[in-house]
């Protein structure tokens, strides 16, 4: 297992998404805990393509924006992509059945990344269920709507699928872990503030929960049989 971590060491991490990468930040433990360069490309209240909807802006995107080289691609999202249409894994920007649907931009981003990094391991991960928040009366415990609302079931299942199309992995780390603020009763969901402790909307994990993920994220990451070299 030592080496599982250490083999990552020097190595680039990049992460992608909205809010739950850009202001979360727990992609900067994972890094420290592997020893690796760290990239952070989230934007909140942004999705994973950066708001292009063309094949030119996503190739301009991974050109531009993303580094010059990349081992690991962690891409978490795409709750703020508000859509109940119906996810083809197959779907494709280009080809003689060309669409521009969700799935058709997030396989095309994938396709661009693997051109730009042959060698990268990329993961797929689900954004975390989002319940109400704190109101003067209380905390909200309405379930979400299943489909075009917090959580949008259909980009969970949609990552999947596309993850499962294009050989990738899929890590539903906030649904399999304590991090899921569906999990009432921790600190994770409770807009409180304690020691030690950023004050939490019941969404963004903040101070240790932040830490604690990013260090779960980095265990699974050492549980690869792959070598980034």
């Amino acid at each position: 297992l030592l080496w599982n971590l250490t083999k990552w060491k020097g190595k680039t991490l990049v992460t992608d998404g909205n809010s739950l990468d850009d202001s979360v930040n727990w992609g900067q433990y994972t890094a420290q805990t592997l020893g690796m360069n760290f990239v952070n490309l989230g934007v909140s209240g942004g999705n994973l393509c950066h708001g292009q909807t063309t094949m030119e802006g996503i190739r301009n995107l991974v050109a531009n924006e993303f580094p010059a080289s990349a081992d690991l691609i962690l891409l978490q999202g795409d709750s703020n992509i508000q859509t109940a249409e119906t996810v083809n894994p197959a779907d494709q920007m280009d080809g003689e059945n060309a669409v521009n649907s969700w799935s058709a931009r997030i396989n095309y981003l994938v396709r661009c990344l693997k051109a730009k990094y042959p060698n990268c391991v990329i993961a797929l991960m689900p954004d975390s269920v989002r319940y109400d928040r704190k109101t003067t009366s209380g905390y909200g415990q309405n379930p979400p709507s299943p489909n075009i609302v917090y959580p949008n079931r259909n980009i969970y299942e949609g990552m999947k699928k596309i993850a499962e199309y294009n050989r990738h992995h899929f890590l539903a780390i906030d649904g399999d872990t304590p991090f899921n603020p569906t999990n009432y009763g921790n600190e994770y969901v409770r807009k409180t503030a304690v020691s030690d402790f950023t004050e939490n909307d019941g969404t963004h994990p903040g101070g240790y929960f932040a830490e604690a993920k990013g260090k779960a994220v980095a265990w699974w990451v050492a549980g690869l049989t792959y070598h980034p070299d």
